[in-house]
């Protein structure tokens, strides 16, 4: 890789403002253990991802939010849509060697249509919290973010605070990506830079 590749373009993105946002919302929705004990597996997200055909799902790139409790999934989701970056792997859905997507998390990251989600020009993104902390993320080109059911209670809030992205329940995702697919009419698998 050179340089114009790795370059490094500093961002001020409010960390600690992404998490305050979260937890409020998550506490207004949560607001007991009662009430975690009560979200349901997430599945749609497998299930409804599962049934596009696999010609269809490997032109999309993606990236799986599963990491941590509910509150920093949820918490990881916001600070995609705020900082259009991400920290980890993607994958198409055959998976490239031995990194595939994970689906069981809260959310799904994917690309649009045949174009990596990882952008080429801007590869990665330092992102100051405003304390001097850097935390180093990939530049993302979000297609769309998937909510798997658990996050189902944040859809309309997320919709409303990020009205520039395409934000989607798992049940939603198939017509989304077909009506992708068939506006193009194309067959090329897409390719990661």
């Amino acid at each position: 890789m050179d340089n114009q590749e790795n370059r490094l373009v500093p961002a001020t993105i409010n960390i600690e403002k992404v998490v305050a946002s979260a937890r409020q919302m998550f506490s207004a929705e949560y607001p007991s253990e009662e009430s975690l004990a009560q979200l349901p597996d997430n599945l749609d997200l497998f299930y409804y991802w599962s049934e596009i055909p696999t010609e269809i799902r490997d032109r999309y790139w993606e990236h799986g939010v599963t990491k941590g409790n509910d509150l920093a999934q949820l918490t990881s989701t916001v600070s995609i849509a705020e900082t259009n970056c991400i920290s980890g792997d993607t994958a198409t859905f055959q998976a490239v060697g031995w990194i595939t997507p994970y689906l069981g998390g809260d959310a799904l990251v994917i690309s649009r249509i045949d174009q990596p989600l990882i952008n080429p020009a801007t590869r990665y993104l330092d992102l100051d919290d405003g304390s001097g902390k850097v935390i180093r993320g990939l530049a993302a080109n979000l297609g769309a973010i998937i909510l798997n059911n658990r996050l189902y209670p944040f859809f309309d809030q997320l919709k409303t605070l990020y009205p520039d992205l395409t934000i989607l329940k798992a049940t939603e995702v198939e017509n989304h990506v077909m009506h992708e697919a068939s506006s193009l009419n194309q067959s090329t698998p897409a390719q990661e830079s």
